[in-house]
């Protein structure tokens, strides 16, 4: 049986990519442009009395397939703002590189 849901410093974080606040409440995201013009979504999180930012996929990952230290995060249809833990994989910098030449190949 898979876990559904991780604590996260005091946050309920979803398979789905659903952030629940310390209140109980859901939490909104951010959008991030980055390079190539692509999105992210981003999220503000406090704890160890610092605000932190994360983006979506990354603290999915950090909650359900372990440490992202040294990693990069691939989104296996490619869509960034598909940030559910099915679509996410931790990778290499050139596992994550070999991934999209590939599909590029095959568009």
């Amino acid at each position: 049986m898979e876990i559904e849901f991780n604590n996260f410093h005091g946050y309920t974080v979803w398979r789905d990519s659903t952030v629940i606040g310390k209140t109980g409440k859901k939490l909104k995201f951010q959008l991030r442009e980055r390079n190539g013009g692509k999105l992210d979504k981003t999220i503000t999180l406090y704890y160890g009395g610092k605000k932190r930012k994360w983006t979506l996929s990354r603290l999915v990952v950090a909650c359900f397939q372990g440490p992202i230290d040294g990693y990069q995060i691939n989104h296996k249809d490619r869509d960034t703002m598909n940030c559910h833990n099915d679509n996410l994989e931790r990778s290499t910098p050139s596992e994550n590189q070999l991934h999209w030449r590939m599909i590029e190949r095959k568009e």
